[in-house]
């Protein structure tokens, strides 16, 4: 039987992928991932979540679409959420000043698929 190799990878070379590809990645403990591509129907909830915390949190808090990158320190995650909330000001992580580390509210929407 054989067994699948896991490749450790720096953050840096995960910075490298993302500024040099076209695919949006995940990256997670050392481990880079590319994130699937959503539906129509997918794309239209992510929307609708905007649009609502959007209208529902105007002038207290900001809310970004999934262009946003967002790092959880805690737990090595680096991601781009279906919609992120940020009250107060955005804070950035020392290895990457584009990945907000302060979020107060992360959306991801998820497919059936996922459910188990």
């Amino acid at each position: 039987m054989s067994t699948v190799r896991r490749v450790h990878h720096s953050y840096g070379e995960y910075l490298d992928l993302l500024e040099h590809g076209n695919v949006r990645l995940e990256f997670c403990d050392g481990e880079i991932y590319a994130m699937a591509g959503g539906t129509p129907t997918h794309a239209d909830l992510g929307a609708a979540a905007i649009r609502l915390l959007g209208n529902a949190l105007l002038g207290r808090c900001r809310v970004s679409s999934s262009d946003l990158k967002v790092r959880i320190e805690a737990t090595d995650l680096t991601t781009f959420p279906d919609a992120t909330v940020v009250c107060g000001p955005r804070q950035t992580a020392a290895i990457d000043a584009n990945a907000v580390i302060n979020p107060s509210l992360l959306v991801e929407v998820t497919s059936d698929s996922t459910e188990d």
